[in-house]
Protein backbone atom coordinates (compact mmCIF):
# COMPACT_ATOMS: atom_id res chain seq x y z
CA UNK A 1 0.00 0.00 0.00
CA UNK A 2 1.42 3.30 -1.16
CA UNK A 3 1.49 6.27 1.16
CA UNK A 4 0.77 9.82 -0.13
CA UNK A 5 3.41 12.44 0.22
CA UNK A 6 2.25 15.43 2.26
CA UNK A 7 3.36 18.82 0.91
CA UNK A 8 5.06 21.17 3.27
CA UNK A 9 2.74 23.72 4.92
CA UNK A 10 4.77 26.67 3.75
CA UNK A 11 4.41 25.59 0.15
CA UNK A 12 0.63 25.42 0.49
CA UNK A 13 0.50 28.95 1.90
CA UNK A 14 2.63 30.26 -0.94
CA UNK A 15 0.38 28.59 -3.49
CA UNK A 16 -2.80 30.13 -1.99
CA UNK A 17 -1.23 33.57 -2.01
CA UNK A 18 -0.27 33.18 -5.66
CA UNK A 19 -3.75 32.09 -6.62
CA UNK A 20 -5.24 35.03 -4.70
CA UNK A 21 -2.93 37.44 -6.51
CA UNK A 22 -3.93 36.01 -9.86
CA UNK A 23 -7.63 36.43 -9.04
CA UNK A 24 -7.24 40.04 -7.86
CA UNK A 25 -5.18 40.87 -10.95
CA UNK A 26 -7.87 39.36 -13.17
CA UNK A 27 -10.57 41.38 -11.49
CA UNK A 28 -8.59 44.56 -11.92
CA UNK A 29 -7.99 43.78 -15.54
CA UNK A 30 -11.67 43.09 -16.07
CA UNK A 31 -12.57 46.43 -14.49
CA UNK A 32 -10.20 48.20 -16.89
CA UNK A 33 -11.81 46.67 -20.02
CA UNK A 34 -14.51 48.75 -21.74
CA UNK A 35 -18.04 47.95 -20.58
CA UNK A 36 -20.76 47.64 -23.22
CA UNK A 37 -24.09 49.40 -22.45
CA UNK A 38 -26.94 48.14 -24.70
CA UNK A 39 -29.92 49.86 -23.07
CA UNK A 40 -31.01 52.55 -20.65
CA UNK A 41 -34.02 52.19 -18.36
CA UNK A 42 -36.33 54.74 -16.85
CA UNK A 43 -39.82 55.11 -15.49
CA UNK A 44 -42.57 57.66 -15.76
CA UNK A 45 -46.29 58.10 -16.25
CA UNK A 46 -48.26 57.44 -19.43
CA UNK A 47 -49.47 60.66 -21.05
CA UNK A 48 -51.65 61.34 -24.09
CA UNK A 49 -52.52 64.32 -26.28
CA UNK A 50 -55.75 65.94 -25.04
CA UNK A 51 -57.84 67.95 -27.47
CA UNK A 52 -60.49 70.54 -26.57
CA UNK A 53 -63.25 70.21 -29.15
CA UNK A 54 -65.60 73.15 -29.73
CA UNK A 55 -67.25 75.23 -32.45
CA UNK A 56 -66.12 78.37 -34.29
CA UNK A 57 -69.60 79.86 -33.89
CA UNK A 58 -71.58 80.52 -30.71
CA UNK A 59 -74.89 78.80 -30.14
CA UNK A 60 -77.14 76.90 -27.78
CA UNK A 61 -76.25 73.21 -27.41
CA UNK A 62 -79.20 71.10 -28.52
CA UNK A 63 -77.60 67.66 -28.25
CA UNK A 64 -74.42 66.31 -26.65
CA UNK A 65 -73.97 62.71 -27.75
CA UNK A 66 -70.99 61.59 -25.64
CA UNK A 67 -70.23 60.97 -21.96
CA UNK A 68 -67.01 61.07 -20.00
CA UNK A 69 -65.00 57.90 -20.47
CA UNK A 70 -66.76 57.01 -23.72
CA UNK A 71 -64.67 55.89 -26.67
CA UNK A 72 -65.25 58.00 -29.80
CA UNK A 73 -64.21 57.41 -33.40
CA UNK A 74 -63.09 59.62 -36.26
CA UNK A 75 -66.06 61.33 -37.96
CA UNK A 76 -68.49 60.57 -35.12
CA UNK A 77 -71.12 63.24 -34.39
CA UNK A 78 -70.33 64.74 -31.01
CA UNK A 79 -72.67 67.71 -30.52
CA UNK A 80 -75.41 69.65 -32.31
CA UNK A 81 -75.92 73.42 -31.86
CA UNK A 82 -78.95 75.52 -32.68
CA UNK A 83 -78.53 76.48 -36.34
CA UNK A 84 -81.53 78.73 -36.98
CA UNK A 85 -79.47 81.90 -37.32
CA UNK A 86 -76.84 80.24 -39.51
CA UNK A 87 -79.52 78.73 -41.76
CA UNK A 88 -81.03 82.20 -42.19
CA UNK A 89 -77.61 83.56 -43.12
CA UNK A 90 -77.20 80.83 -45.74
CA UNK A 91 -80.62 81.61 -47.21
CA UNK A 92 -79.82 85.33 -47.28
CA UNK A 93 -76.43 84.67 -48.87
CA UNK A 94 -78.04 82.49 -51.55
CA UNK A 95 -80.40 85.35 -52.35
CA UNK A 96 -77.44 87.71 -52.59
CA UNK A 97 -75.68 85.37 -55.01
CA UNK A 98 -78.81 85.08 -57.16
CA UNK A 99 -79.26 88.85 -57.23
CA UNK A 100 -75.60 89.47 -58.11
CA UNK A 101 -75.71 86.90 -60.92
CA UNK A 102 -78.90 88.42 -62.32
CA UNK A 103 -77.35 91.89 -62.25
CA UNK A 104 -74.28 90.58 -64.07
CA UNK A 105 -76.44 88.80 -66.66
CA UNK A 106 -78.45 91.98 -67.15
CA UNK A 107 -75.31 94.03 -67.76
CA UNK A 108 -73.92 91.45 -70.18
CA UNK A 109 -77.20 91.37 -72.09
CA UNK A 110 -77.04 95.15 -72.60
CA UNK A 111 -79.95 97.58 -72.66
CA UNK A 112 -83.36 96.17 -73.56
CA UNK A 113 -85.40 97.79 -76.35
CA UNK A 114 -87.92 98.91 -73.74
CA UNK A 115 -85.19 100.71 -71.77
CA UNK A 116 -83.95 102.48 -74.89
CA UNK A 117 -87.51 103.42 -75.78
CA UNK A 118 -88.12 104.75 -72.25
CA UNK A 119 -84.88 106.79 -72.34
CA UNK A 120 -85.85 108.19 -75.76
CA UNK A 121 -89.31 109.13 -74.44
CA UNK A 122 -87.76 110.95 -71.47
CA UNK A 123 -85.42 112.78 -73.84
CA UNK A 124 -88.34 113.79 -76.08
CA UNK A 125 -90.28 115.02 -73.03
CA UNK A 126 -87.27 117.09 -71.92
CA UNK A 127 -86.95 118.60 -75.41
CA UNK A 128 -90.67 119.47 -75.41
CA UNK A 129 -90.37 121.14 -71.98
CA UNK A 130 -87.37 123.13 -73.24
CA UNK A 131 -89.31 124.35 -76.25
CA UNK A 132 -92.23 125.42 -74.07
CA UNK A 133 -89.90 127.33 -71.74
CA UNK A 134 -88.25 129.02 -74.73
CA UNK A 135 -91.65 129.91 -76.19
CA UNK A 136 -92.78 131.47 -72.91
CA UNK A 137 -89.56 133.49 -72.70
CA UNK A 138 -90.09 134.71 -76.25
CA UNK A 139 -93.66 135.79 -75.45
CA UNK A 140 -92.57 137.66 -72.35
CA UNK A 141 -89.79 139.40 -74.22
CA UNK A 142 -92.20 140.33 -77.04
CA UNK A 143 -94.64 141.94 -74.57
CA UNK A 144 -98.46 141.65 -74.24
CA UNK A 145 -100.46 141.28 -77.47
CA UNK A 146 -103.56 143.46 -78.19
CA UNK A 147 -105.81 140.40 -78.04
CA UNK A 148 -104.72 139.68 -74.47
CA UNK A 149 -105.43 143.28 -73.43
CA UNK A 150 -108.88 143.07 -75.02
CA UNK A 151 -109.58 139.80 -73.19
CA UNK A 152 -108.51 141.35 -69.87
CA UNK A 153 -110.86 144.29 -70.44
CA UNK A 154 -113.74 141.91 -71.16
CA UNK A 155 -113.00 140.08 -67.88
CA UNK A 156 -113.12 143.41 -65.99
CA UNK A 157 -116.51 144.24 -67.53
CA UNK A 158 -117.90 140.83 -66.61
CA UNK A 159 -116.67 141.15 -63.01
CA UNK A 160 -118.23 144.59 -62.66
CA UNK A 161 -121.58 143.34 -63.99
CA UNK A 162 -121.53 140.44 -61.51
CA UNK A 163 -120.75 142.88 -58.71
CA UNK A 164 -123.73 145.06 -59.71
CA UNK A 165 -126.06 142.02 -59.61
CA UNK A 166 -124.82 140.95 -56.18
CA UNK A 167 -125.07 144.44 -54.78
CA UNK A 168 -128.65 144.85 -56.11
CA UNK A 169 -129.76 141.58 -54.44
CA UNK A 170 -132.09 138.82 -55.78
CA UNK A 171 -134.92 139.67 -58.16
CA UNK A 172 -138.63 139.12 -57.26
CA UNK A 173 -138.92 136.35 -59.87
CA UNK A 174 -136.15 134.34 -58.17
CA UNK A 175 -137.82 134.77 -54.77
CA UNK A 176 -141.16 133.62 -56.21
CA UNK A 177 -139.52 130.52 -57.72
CA UNK A 178 -137.92 129.62 -54.38
CA UNK A 179 -141.30 130.00 -52.63
CA UNK A 180 -142.88 127.61 -55.12
CA UNK A 181 -140.07 125.08 -54.55
CA UNK A 182 -140.57 125.37 -50.79
CA UNK A 183 -144.31 124.67 -51.08
CA UNK A 184 -143.61 121.64 -53.23
CA UNK A 185 -141.05 120.34 -50.68
CA UNK A 186 -143.61 120.75 -47.85
CA UNK A 187 -146.17 118.80 -49.87
CA UNK A 188 -143.63 116.02 -50.41
CA UNK A 189 -143.05 115.83 -46.63
CA UNK A 190 -146.81 115.44 -46.07
CA UNK A 191 -146.99 112.62 -48.66
CA UNK A 192 -144.07 110.76 -47.09
CA UNK A 193 -145.53 111.06 -43.61
CA UNK A 194 -148.99 109.83 -44.78
CA UNK A 195 -147.46 106.66 -46.23
CA UNK A 196 -148.83 104.52 -49.08
CA UNK A 197 -152.54 104.40 -49.81
CA UNK A 198 -154.75 101.31 -49.54
CA UNK A 199 -154.86 100.98 -53.31
CA UNK A 200 -151.05 100.84 -53.45
CA UNK A 201 -150.94 98.15 -50.74
CA UNK A 202 -153.56 96.10 -52.62
CA UNK A 203 -151.57 96.45 -55.82
CA UNK A 204 -148.39 95.24 -54.04
CA UNK A 205 -150.29 92.26 -52.54
CA UNK A 206 -151.51 91.28 -56.01
CA UNK A 207 -147.96 91.53 -57.34
CA UNK A 208 -146.80 89.23 -54.51
CA UNK A 209 -149.48 86.65 -55.35
CA UNK A 210 -148.49 86.76 -59.01
CA UNK A 211 -144.80 86.27 -58.08
CA UNK A 212 -145.64 83.30 -55.86
CA UNK A 213 -147.67 81.68 -58.65
CA UNK A 214 -144.78 82.15 -61.04
CA UNK A 215 -142.38 80.65 -58.49
CA UNK A 216 -144.60 77.57 -58.02
CA UNK A 217 -144.75 77.03 -61.78
CA UNK A 218 -140.95 77.48 -62.05
CA UNK A 219 -140.41 74.95 -59.24
CA UNK A 220 -142.70 72.43 -60.96
CA UNK A 221 -140.95 72.95 -64.28
CA UNK A 222 -137.54 72.50 -62.62
CA UNK A 223 -138.53 69.20 -60.99
CA UNK A 224 -139.91 67.92 -64.29
CA UNK A 225 -136.72 68.90 -66.09
CA UNK A 226 -134.63 67.25 -63.36
CA UNK A 227 -136.58 64.01 -63.76
CA UNK A 228 -136.18 64.10 -67.55
CA UNK A 229 -132.48 64.81 -67.23
CA UNK A 230 -132.02 61.84 -64.90
CA UNK A 231 -133.81 59.70 -67.52
CA UNK A 232 -131.51 61.06 -70.23
CA UNK A 233 -134.35 62.71 -72.14
CA UNK A 234 -133.01 66.28 -72.06
CA UNK A 235 -129.49 67.77 -72.04
CA UNK A 236 -127.88 69.43 -69.03
CA UNK A 237 -128.22 72.92 -70.54
CA UNK A 238 -132.03 72.66 -70.42
CA UNK A 239 -131.86 71.59 -66.76
CA UNK A 240 -129.62 74.60 -65.96
CA UNK A 241 -132.11 76.92 -67.68
CA UNK A 242 -134.98 75.53 -65.57
CA UNK A 243 -132.94 75.95 -62.40
CA UNK A 244 -132.11 79.57 -63.28
CA UNK A 245 -135.78 80.37 -63.95
CA UNK A 246 -136.74 78.86 -60.59
CA UNK A 247 -134.07 80.89 -58.74
CA UNK A 248 -135.17 84.12 -60.47
CA UNK A 249 -138.83 83.48 -59.59
CA UNK A 250 -137.94 82.87 -55.93
CA UNK A 251 -135.93 86.10 -55.84
CA UNK A 252 -138.89 88.02 -57.30
CA UNK A 253 -141.11 86.60 -54.55
CA UNK A 254 -138.71 87.88 -51.90
CA UNK A 255 -138.57 91.34 -53.48
CA UNK A 256 -142.41 91.53 -53.69
CA UNK A 257 -142.69 90.49 -50.04
CA UNK A 258 -140.19 93.19 -49.05
CA UNK A 259 -142.07 95.92 -50.93
CA UNK A 260 -145.40 94.85 -49.41
CA UNK A 261 -143.96 94.82 -45.88
CA UNK A 262 -142.50 98.29 -46.36
CA UNK A 263 -145.85 99.60 -47.60
CA UNK A 264 -147.77 97.98 -44.71
CA UNK A 265 -145.36 99.37 -42.10
CA UNK A 266 -145.62 102.92 -43.50
CA UNK A 267 -142.81 105.32 -44.25
CA UNK A 268 -139.45 104.83 -42.55
CA UNK A 269 -138.07 107.46 -40.22
CA UNK A 270 -135.11 107.93 -42.54
CA UNK A 271 -137.36 108.76 -45.53
CA UNK A 272 -139.28 111.33 -43.46
CA UNK A 273 -136.03 112.89 -42.26
CA UNK A 274 -134.70 113.15 -45.81
CA UNK A 275 -137.89 114.86 -47.03
CA UNK A 276 -137.83 117.29 -44.11
CA UNK A 277 -134.12 118.04 -44.72
CA UNK A 278 -134.82 118.85 -48.38
CA UNK A 279 -137.67 121.17 -47.41
CA UNK A 280 -135.46 122.88 -44.83
CA UNK A 281 -132.71 123.46 -47.40
CA UNK A 282 -135.20 125.16 -49.76
CA UNK A 283 -136.51 127.27 -46.87
CA UNK A 284 -132.99 128.47 -46.01
CA UNK A 285 -132.43 129.46 -49.64
CA UNK A 286 -135.74 131.36 -49.60
CA UNK A 287 -134.82 133.19 -46.39
CA UNK A 288 -131.41 134.13 -47.82
CA UNK A 289 -133.07 135.47 -50.99
CA UNK A 290 -135.59 137.48 -49.00
CA UNK A 291 -132.81 139.00 -46.84
CA UNK A 292 -130.81 140.00 -49.94
CA UNK A 293 -127.09 139.65 -50.62
CA UNK A 294 -124.85 139.19 -47.65
CA UNK A 295 -121.90 141.52 -47.02
CA UNK A 296 -119.51 138.64 -47.61
CA UNK A 297 -120.94 137.98 -51.08
CA UNK A 298 -120.68 141.67 -51.96
CA UNK A 299 -117.07 141.80 -50.70
CA UNK A 300 -116.19 138.70 -52.72
CA UNK A 301 -117.67 140.20 -55.91
CA UNK A 302 -115.77 143.44 -55.27
CA UNK A 303 -112.52 141.44 -54.80
CA UNK A 304 -113.07 139.74 -58.16
CA UNK A 305 -113.45 143.15 -59.81
CA UNK A 306 -110.22 144.37 -58.20
CA UNK A 307 -108.30 141.27 -59.35
CA UNK A 308 -109.60 141.64 -62.92
CA UNK A 309 -108.58 145.30 -63.00
CA UNK A 310 -105.09 144.37 -61.72
CA UNK A 311 -104.65 141.81 -64.50
CA UNK A 312 -105.74 144.42 -67.03
CA UNK A 313 -103.11 146.89 -65.77
CA UNK A 314 -100.42 144.16 -65.93
CA UNK A 315 -101.42 143.35 -69.51
CA UNK A 316 -101.22 147.03 -70.49
CA UNK A 317 -97.85 147.50 -68.71
CA UNK A 318 -96.33 144.30 -70.16
CA UNK A 319 -94.25 141.60 -68.37
CA UNK A 320 -92.21 142.53 -65.36
CA UNK A 321 -88.40 142.07 -65.31
CA UNK A 322 -88.82 139.42 -62.60
CA UNK A 323 -91.07 137.34 -64.87
CA UNK A 324 -88.52 137.50 -67.69
CA UNK A 325 -85.77 136.45 -65.25
CA UNK A 326 -87.86 133.52 -64.00
CA UNK A 327 -88.56 132.47 -67.60
CA UNK A 328 -84.84 132.53 -68.39
CA UNK A 329 -84.14 130.37 -65.31
CA UNK A 330 -86.81 127.91 -66.47
CA UNK A 331 -85.12 127.73 -69.90
CA UNK A 332 -81.74 127.04 -68.27
CA UNK A 333 -83.23 124.30 -66.07
CA UNK A 334 -85.00 122.69 -69.03
CA UNK A 335 -81.72 122.79 -70.98
CA UNK A 336 -79.91 120.92 -68.18
CA UNK A 337 -82.68 118.32 -67.98
CA UNK A 338 -82.48 117.83 -71.75
CA UNK A 339 -78.72 117.33 -71.56
CA UNK A 340 -79.12 114.71 -68.77
CA UNK A 341 -81.85 112.88 -70.70
CA UNK A 342 -79.68 112.85 -73.84
CA UNK A 343 -76.76 111.36 -71.89
CA UNK A 344 -79.05 108.67 -70.43
CA UNK A 345 -80.30 107.85 -73.94
CA UNK A 346 -76.75 107.56 -75.26
CA UNK A 347 -75.81 105.23 -72.37
CA UNK A 348 -78.86 103.07 -73.00
CA UNK A 349 -77.93 102.75 -76.69
CA UNK A 350 -74.25 102.00 -76.00
CA UNK A 351 -74.98 99.57 -73.13
CA UNK A 352 -72.97 99.08 -69.92
CA UNK A 353 -69.23 99.75 -69.81
CA UNK A 354 -66.61 97.07 -69.23
CA UNK A 355 -65.88 98.57 -65.83
CA UNK A 356 -69.51 98.10 -64.79
CA UNK A 357 -69.43 94.46 -65.91
CA UNK A 358 -66.18 93.93 -64.01
CA UNK A 359 -67.70 95.48 -60.91
CA UNK A 360 -70.72 93.18 -61.26
CA UNK A 361 -68.38 90.18 -61.50
CA UNK A 362 -66.71 91.31 -58.30
CA UNK A 363 -70.09 91.50 -56.57
CA UNK A 364 -70.86 87.95 -57.72
CA UNK A 365 -67.56 86.73 -56.26
CA UNK A 366 -68.19 88.68 -53.07
CA UNK A 367 -71.65 87.18 -52.73
CA UNK A 368 -70.21 83.71 -53.39
CA UNK A 369 -67.66 84.23 -50.65
CA UNK A 370 -70.41 85.31 -48.29
CA UNK A 371 -72.33 82.15 -49.12
CA UNK A 372 -69.27 79.99 -48.45
CA UNK A 373 -68.75 81.76 -45.13
CA UNK A 374 -72.39 81.23 -44.18
CA UNK A 375 -72.22 77.55 -45.14
CA UNK A 376 -69.02 77.15 -43.14
CA UNK A 377 -70.74 78.73 -40.12
CA UNK A 378 -73.70 76.38 -40.62
CA UNK A 379 -71.39 73.35 -40.76
CA UNK A 380 -69.92 74.40 -37.40
CA UNK A 381 -73.30 73.78 -35.73
CA UNK A 382 -72.59 70.03 -36.02
CA UNK A 383 -69.35 68.99 -34.33
CA UNK A 384 -67.62 65.76 -35.40
CA UNK A 385 -64.64 64.02 -33.86
CA UNK A 386 -61.43 64.62 -35.88
CA UNK A 387 -59.86 61.35 -34.70
CA UNK A 388 -60.28 58.36 -32.41
CA UNK A 389 -60.02 58.90 -28.68
CA UNK A 390 -61.68 58.73 -25.30
CA UNK A 391 -63.70 61.54 -23.69
CA UNK A 392 -62.07 62.85 -20.54
CA UNK A 393 -64.28 65.89 -19.82
CA UNK A 394 -67.73 67.25 -20.71
CA UNK A 395 -67.17 71.00 -20.45
CA UNK A 396 -70.81 71.90 -21.28
CA UNK A 397 -74.30 70.43 -21.12
CA UNK A 398 -77.35 70.54 -23.44
CA UNK A 399 -79.23 73.81 -23.13
CA UNK A 400 -76.13 75.90 -22.36
CA UNK A 401 -74.92 78.58 -24.76
CA UNK A 402 -71.43 77.80 -25.98
CA UNK A 403 -69.20 80.73 -26.91
CA UNK A 404 -67.16 80.69 -30.11
CA UNK A 405 -64.02 78.64 -29.56
CA UNK A 406 -65.09 77.48 -26.09
CA UNK A 407 -64.46 73.75 -25.42
CA UNK A 408 -67.52 71.51 -25.32
CA UNK A 409 -65.72 68.23 -24.69
CA UNK A 410 -62.12 67.19 -24.08
CA UNK A 411 -60.82 63.87 -25.37
CA UNK A 412 -57.50 62.08 -25.34
CA UNK A 413 -55.96 60.57 -28.48
CA UNK A 414 -55.06 57.02 -27.39
CA UNK A 415 -53.73 55.59 -30.66
CA UNK A 416 -50.34 57.00 -29.72
CA UNK A 417 -49.28 57.86 -26.15
CA UNK A 418 -45.95 58.73 -24.63
CA UNK A 419 -43.86 58.15 -21.54
CA UNK A 420 -41.42 60.80 -20.26
CA UNK A 421 -38.40 59.30 -18.48
CA UNK A 422 -35.39 61.05 -16.99
CA UNK A 423 -31.87 59.92 -17.97
CA UNK A 424 -28.77 60.85 -15.90
CA UNK A 425 -26.39 63.29 -17.50
CA UNK A 426 -23.55 60.77 -18.10
CA UNK A 427 -25.90 58.59 -20.21
CA UNK A 428 -27.62 61.25 -22.28
CA UNK A 429 -24.88 61.10 -24.91
CA UNK A 430 -25.97 57.59 -25.76
CA UNK A 431 -29.47 58.71 -26.79
CA UNK A 432 -30.62 59.57 -30.30
CA UNK A 433 -33.94 60.44 -31.83
CA UNK A 434 -35.56 57.37 -33.35
CA UNK A 435 -34.02 54.75 -31.04
CA UNK A 436 -36.28 51.82 -30.28
CA UNK A 437 -37.76 51.37 -26.82
CA UNK A 438 -39.93 48.84 -25.02
CA UNK A 439 -42.48 49.98 -22.45
CA UNK A 440 -44.14 47.84 -19.77
CA UNK A 441 -46.76 48.73 -17.19
CA UNK A 442 -47.93 47.28 -13.91
CA UNK A 443 -51.45 46.97 -15.31
CA UNK A 444 -50.25 44.61 -18.06
CA UNK A 445 -47.01 43.09 -16.72
CA UNK A 446 -46.83 40.38 -19.39
CA UNK A 447 -47.18 42.75 -22.35
CA UNK A 448 -44.58 44.86 -24.05
CA UNK A 449 -45.33 47.95 -26.10
CA UNK A 450 -43.06 49.21 -28.85
CA UNK A 451 -41.91 52.80 -28.55
CA UNK A 452 -39.55 55.29 -30.14
CA UNK A 453 -37.46 58.11 -28.71
CA UNK A 454 -39.07 61.25 -30.19
CA UNK A 455 -37.70 64.04 -27.99
CA UNK A 456 -34.60 64.72 -25.89
CA UNK A 457 -34.55 67.86 -23.80
CA UNK A 458 -31.79 70.32 -24.65
CA UNK A 459 -31.23 71.46 -21.07
CA UNK A 460 -30.63 69.49 -17.89
CA UNK A 461 -32.82 69.67 -14.80
CA UNK A 462 -32.90 68.18 -11.37
CA UNK A 463 -34.68 64.90 -11.02
CA UNK A 464 -38.41 65.53 -10.41
CA UNK A 465 -39.66 65.11 -6.86
CA UNK A 466 -41.72 62.09 -7.70
CA UNK A 467 -38.47 60.04 -7.85
CA UNK A 468 -38.35 58.06 -4.60
CA UNK A 469 -34.79 58.38 -3.23
CA UNK A 470 -33.16 61.63 -2.15
CA UNK A 471 -29.93 60.71 -3.89
CA UNK A 472 -31.67 60.33 -7.24
CA UNK A 473 -33.51 63.64 -6.84
CA UNK A 474 -30.26 65.54 -6.41
CA UNK A 475 -28.86 64.38 -9.79
CA UNK A 476 -28.95 66.35 -13.01
CA UNK A 477 -31.04 64.54 -15.62
CA UNK A 478 -32.40 65.05 -19.11
CA UNK A 479 -36.07 64.45 -19.94
CA UNK A 480 -36.62 61.94 -22.75
CA UNK A 481 -39.97 61.46 -24.47
CA UNK A 482 -40.74 57.93 -25.61
CA UNK A 483 -43.71 57.73 -27.98
CA UNK A 484 -45.55 54.43 -27.71
CA UNK A 485 -47.93 52.78 -30.17
CA UNK A 486 -51.21 51.94 -28.46
CA UNK A 487 -53.35 50.30 -31.17
CA UNK A 488 -55.68 48.56 -28.71
CA UNK A 489 -55.89 51.67 -26.51
CA UNK A 490 -54.93 49.65 -23.45
CA UNK A 491 -52.56 52.30 -22.10
CA UNK A 492 -54.39 55.10 -20.32
CA UNK A 493 -53.11 58.49 -19.17
CA UNK A 494 -51.86 58.32 -15.60
CA UNK A 495 -50.63 54.71 -15.71
CA UNK A 496 -47.07 54.28 -14.35
CA UNK A 497 -44.73 52.62 -16.83
CA UNK A 498 -41.12 51.50 -17.33
CA UNK A 499 -39.17 52.15 -20.52
CA UNK A 500 -36.13 50.30 -21.83
CA UNK A 501 -34.27 52.28 -24.51
CA UNK A 502 -31.91 50.26 -26.68
CA UNK A 503 -28.92 52.49 -27.38
CA UNK A 504 -26.39 49.84 -28.63
CA UNK A 505 -23.37 52.15 -27.98
CA UNK A 506 -19.98 51.42 -26.17
CA UNK A 507 -18.69 53.61 -23.39
CA UNK A 508 -15.39 53.44 -21.44
CA UNK A 509 -15.76 53.82 -17.75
Amino acid sequence: MNKRRRLPRSLIIISLLAITAIIVTGIMLLNRRPKRTDYITGNGVIEATEVDLGSKVPGRILQLLTDEGQLIHRGQLIAVLDHGEQQGQVTSAKGGVTTAKQDLAQLRAGSRPQEIQSARAQYDAAVSALRQAQARLSLLQAGTRPEEIAQARATVAQARAQYSLVAAGPRPEAIAQLRAQYRQAQANVSLVRAGPRAEEIAQLAAALAQARSTAVNAETEFRRAQFLYEQGAIPGEQLDTARTQRDVAQAQVQQAQQRLLQAQHGPRTQEVQQAEAAAEAVRQQLLAAERGSRPQEIAQARAQVTAAEQRLREAINGPRPQEIQEARAAVAQATDQTRVAKAALDLAILGPRKEAIGSAKGRVEQAGGGLQTAKAALSQTKIYSPTDGRVTLRAAEPGEISAAGAPIIRFAELQTVWLRVYVPEPQVGLLKIGQRAVVTTDAFPNRQYTGTVTEINETAEFTPKNVQTREEREKLVFGVKVTVNNPNQELKPGMPGDATIYVRETHKR
